[in-house]
């Protein structure tokens, strides 16, 4: 039985000792009872003992007795003992678990959190597209030499296209801000567009009740001018850095969704099929990573179910 005592935390050792007390409530009368039943002995047989003898069978005698006419003593003060010792444990586990919220809610609060202003969210999408255009001017890995040599004009956006860019990728993020508002999650607090340190995130959804639910981070990054698989690694690198700068400063480990979305005209469906399939791939590298990536369609993106983020 003393197996049984938990010997990792003060609180459930108290709360082991208690359940043990309540156990040999019933244990030790029962035993008591047994021994008692087992102590006959004939007349005859009494006489033909020895002094001593006769003496220790007495004080059994006596001791069985006292223990039937206050077994119930016995009992109820076995089962108040173990009752105290978990109500003491129970005192101690709220204690520490009231210790553990308020630093998790210190070690939350050490994140320096920004709401961007309309101009630094303009700036951000402009980085985005003109980040966009980079990686795709930048040549890609090949073999063939003649190929590596050729110079190609590097794309520029031009400031209407640029604009014009900017206003789909704003759309793209407001319409699927405005789902979550209009799906009104009680369980947390919405806020778009926002730096956490030296980290900017489209979308926080920040717990209400933080001991059941954990935040949620969203990042959008919208293809609009191909199907960059450089640009869809260097996304999902900055994804996964902010969940690192996330847990190493505040040792929880946030819900991350990263979507990439493409427009639907972007390419045929051969090579949209094939990037997904690459991507994939890709990701399987990274399974331990809690970050939740999801490649699709504007069509697709604009469809989907905004309650799954939520499961």
């Amino acid at each position: 039985m003393w197996n049984k005592i938990e010997f990792s935390d003060l609180y459930k050792f108290i709360t082991s000792i208690g359940l043990l007390f309540i156990a040999s409530a019933f244990i030790i009368p029962w035993l008591f009872l047994n021994q008692i039943s087992g102590l006959q002995l004939s007349q005859e047989d009494y006489n033909v003992l020895t002094r001593k003898s006769k003496e220790l069978f007495n004080n059994q005698i006596d001791i069985s007795l006292w223990i039937v006419n206050n077994v119930k003593y016995i009992f109820w003060i076995l089962i108040s003992i173990g009752i105290i010792c978990i109500c003491l444990g129970l005192y101690f586990w709220i204690k520490k678990q009231k210790i553990k919220d308020q630093i998790e809610i210190y070690n939350r609060d050490k994140l320096k959190l920004e709401a961007l202003n309309p101009e630094a969210t303009d700036v951000k999408r402009e980085k985005d597209i003109k980040e966009e255009f980079e990686i795709s001017n930048t040549p890609s890995n090949t073999t063939n030499n003649e190929q590596l040599n050729q110079e190609k004009p590097r794309e520029k956006p031009t400031v209407e296209n640029l604009n014009k860019l900017k206003q789909n990728l704003e759309n793209v993020e407001n319409r699927f801000f405005e789902k979550i508002t209009d799906y009104n999650p009680f369980n947390y607090q919405a806020q778009s567009n926002v730096r956490i340190d030296n980290f900017i995130i489209d979308i926080i959804l920040k717990s209400n009740i933080r001991n059941r639910y954990k935040d949620i981070y969203i990042e959008i990054k919208f293809f609009q001018k191909n199907l960059n698989f450089e640009l869809f690694k260097k996304s999902f690198g900055q994804t996964v850095r902010l969940r690192n700068h996330i847990y190493h400063k505040t040792n929880e480990v946030p819900k991350f969704h990263l979507f990439v979305v493409y427009r639907n005209d972007i390419g045929t469906s051969e090579e949209i099929s094939r990037f997904k399939k690459t991507a994939n791939e890709y990701l399987q590298q990274f399974r331990d990573i809690n970050v939740d990536v999801k490649l699709l369609s504007e069509e697709e993106f604009n469809n989907f179910n905004v309650k799954k983020i939520f499961d």
